[in-house]
């Protein structure tokens, strides 16, 4: 997996780097995928995260965080965020407005939308597995 970081790092590169193969090999996310993470100060303080296909045919998913989080929030932000990739990278994600799930169109309130229910159930685990 080729990782690009953009912004200033709110965190040491190495464990940055540490939680991101943590989770790319948890999720067995394919290794030919390109995924840049994008730490901003511009962010609602309401808002930690989100992660946008750039380019899916050449495997290119974007991942902007809060860059004023606190480390702990950081880590479970990647690793939820990470999901998503995943998710959109096997295809079972495609976001639009709406956005469709395993080919079915969801327009609903964000904690019963199957991707993120998903995703708050692997944060939760790999937060658990993961040791620095």
């Amino acid at each position: 997996m080729l990782l690009e970081i953009e912004g200033d790092l709110p965190i040491p590169i190495e464990e940055l780097d540490q939680m991101v193969s943590f989770a790319a090999s948890y999720l067995e996310i394919d290794e030919d995928a390109w995924i840049t993470i994008n730490f901003s100060d511009d962010m609602d303080e309401n808002v930690c995260g989100f992660c946008d296909e750039v380019e899916i045919n050449e495997k290119w998913i974007e991942i902007e965080v809060n860059a004023k989080l606190s480390v702990e929030e950081l880590k479970t932000t990647i690793f939820h965020e990470m999901v998503h990739c995943q998710q959109i990278l096997e295809g079972r994600l495609v976001q639009g407005s709406p956005s469709t799930w395993d080919g079915i169109t969801y327009d609903q309130n964000y904690f019963e939308l199957p991707w993120e229910v998903e995703a708050y159930e692997l944060e939760r685990k790999m937060v658990a597995g993961y040791s620095c």
